[in-house]
């Protein structure tokens, strides 16, 4: 889906093809940063990645009893291109304009 965006904008007519019966959602959460934010920009999705991003800014690790043994301070996805997406977010993002 990514690589039918440029596609798109370069004046062609695109068909994605798809073995499910739908997009999927959940999974696990897709880390965009660096060149992959970079590629979004260009793209012209950043802000439809930021608007679906995960708001997670500290992580807690629970022990089998589901006590908190510590927790860590996750980036924010405020202020930066540093974006934290769950995977079927990501999808329908990449997919919305086709």
């Amino acid at each position: 889906m990514t690589l039918a965006h440029p596609l798109r904008l370069d004046g062609f007519h695109i068909t994605l093809v798809e073995t499910a019966s739908g997009l999927r959602p959940g999974g696990n959460p897709v880390d965009v940063r660096g060149p992959a934010a970079q590629v979004a920009r260009r793209l012209e999705i950043l802000p439809a990645l930021k608007a679906a991003a995960t708001r997670a800014t500290t992580f807690a690790f629970v022990d089998k009893r589901c006590r908190i043994v510590t927790e860590r301070r996750g980036f924010s996805n405020t202020g930066s291109d540093d974006i934290e997406i769950p995977r079927g977010d990501l999808a329908r993002v990449l997919r919305e304009p086709l």
